[in-house]
């Protein structure tokens, strides 16, 4: 987990919204103190800053607490303790709309993604659907009992997802809308009766502060303050919602859960100053960033790239995964994982994790942490008789990247290591590993670590990957080569 941007609120300000645009580097931060901008991360630049303005004709500066991008359309809504919602235009920068109705905050808002719809969440226990285009309120959903944190439609199917502090993660089916929109014979005014609640689960000990839905492994993930993020598999055929793992590690209220698509990971962040990156797999945290006395409050992921976003009392950060989908490895019934400066092995029947080794390259000084962990796990698919590993660790400069040989011992479990000549590397075949050295390729034996010497004409190699038995696949800047060392 590397990071990527960082930009400080303003002194007692809170960022409170996140998300990501779907196409441009932008992300859009809303805040306690009132304050929505729109931010490019990769350039670290200001794009546009907006201001609501309150019934005295003055710059509101009560907290907006959510905010989010249309999928395709111009256009950005935000709510919060006015009650109200407002849709902006960010290419003229000027406000279309406001939308007013809910009794309480308003704690998410989100756009349909080919419906000209709105889909907010309030204190005021309802969650309600609005029509941008004709400006009205079409459907009030009732049933839960305490704040509704979280509403959120489903990216593929006509259901909404919800979580609220009444402790419950509810479904709600929108399919009788739909056609009802969709019918020339029907009167196009929608009733209560068109969104029907089909699922609840109420697994979690106090309030439910968030929901998101991954739907490529059609679950649901909730936080809340009982400090547990849950899952639930996603299903409307019971009444009853029954989760079926959750994710221990938070010792306080956890405030916002997403998942990356990109990386299959997923990411919590919590009252407690933390986030962690967890195996949606083996449900193992694999690391943790945390701040002492900086409160983590909201999450976003981006949909297509290995990235995420982090709003906390006092910035926005911006980081990226793509070290981290290289940090575990299963050979098996075993799991064997990277978290921090330590190696795990997990069995998959107990899932219960054991520490291999204990502070590899940790550093003395704090300064280089982020450069010092692990980045990548190789195991050796060649020799099934052994298990052999290679880890890689990144430093600023390459030429002081190391690579570290692990043996682990199949009936005592017990793993040993030895420093590599090399700065990254990778296995070829049973007893052939790829090593680069100096930005050159050479072909060594893992048993006597004699090298062949560097193949002929390869240099300024950056990176390198497995790439079959007696093949590897190498990077120079942008461009990535497959080479066969038999045929050469």
């Amino acid at each position: 987990m590397k990071q990527k941007f960082e930009v400080t609120v303003n002194k007692n300000d809170k960022v409170k919204g996140l998300c990501f645009h779907p196409v441009k580097s932008w992300i859009l931060v809303s805040t306690y103190r009132g304050e929505l901008k729109i931010w490019d991360y990769r350039v670290s630049a200001l794009i546009s800053s907006f201001n609501i303005i309150n019934e005295k004709g003055e710059i509101s500066d009560l907290c907006i607490r959510c905010a989010s991008f249309h999928p395709t359309q111009p256009l950005l809504v935000c709510g919060g303790h006015d009650k109200n919602i407002h849709i902006f235009n960010y290419k003229t920068g000027r406000k279309t709309m406001t939308l007013t109705g809910h009794a309480d905050y308003i704690r998410t808002v989100y756009f349909h993604k080919d419906r000209p719809w709105v889909l907010s969440a309030s204190d005021d226990t309802t969650i309600r659907i609005w029509n941008f285009q004709n400006k009205t309120q079409m459907v009030m959903m009732t049933g839960h009992t305490h704040y509704v944190m979280c509403a959120k439609f489903h990216p593929t199917k006509n259901l909404i997802v919800s979580g609220s502090l009444d402790r419950t993660v509810r479904i709600w089916d929108y399919t009788k809308l739909v056609e009802k929109m969709q019918s020339s014979s029907s009167s196009g005014v929608a009733s209560p009766f068109d969104v029907e609640q089909v699922s609840m689960g109420d697994s979690h000990d106090n309030g439910v502060n968030w929901v998101h839905i991954d739907e490529v492994n059609e679950v649901i993930y909730s936080a809340g303050d009982d400090r547990k993020v849950r899952v639930w598999k996603v299903d409307t055929r019971s009444p009853k919602l029954n989760d079926s793992d959750a994710l221990y590690g938070h010792t306080n209220n956890v405030c916002c859960v997403v998942y990356n698509k990109k990386t299959d990971l997923v990411i919590s962040n919590s009252e407690d100053c933390s986030l962690k990156v967890w195996n949606r797999a083996t449900s193992v945290a694999l690391e943790t960033f945390k701040r002492s006395g900086d409160k983590q409050w909201i999450l976003d992921s981006h949909p297509t790239l290995p990235i995420f976003a982090a709003g906390t009392e006092t910035s926005v950060i911006v980081f990226s995964l793509d070290q981290m989908v290289h940090k575990s490895v299963t050979v098996g019934n075993e799991v064997y994982f990277l978290r921090d400066y330590d190696l795990f092995s997990m069995h998959l029947d107990d899932l219960k994790p054991t520490a291999l080794l204990r502070d590899i390259n940790k550093p003395t000084q704090r300064t280089s942490l982020d450069t010092a962990k692990a980045t990548r796990i190789i195991h050796n698919v060649h020799n099934p008789n052994k298990n052999s590993f290679l880890l890689k660790f990144n430093a600023s400069k390459t030429s002081d990247a190391k690579l570290l040989i692990v043996e682990i011992d199949k009936k005592t479990g017990k793993a040993t290591k030895a420093q590599s000549p090399a700065t990254n590397g990778t296995y070829i075949g049973k007893q052939k590993m790829a090593l680069v050295i100096n930005g050159h390729v050479e072909v060594t034996d893992t048993e006597t670590m004699l090298s062949l010497g560097p193949i002929a004409d390869l240099d300024k190699v950056e990176d390198i990957f497995q790439g079959g038995v007696g093949k590897f696949i190498y990077r120079k800047g942008n461009t990535a080569v497959f080479f066969d060392t038999v045929t050469k």
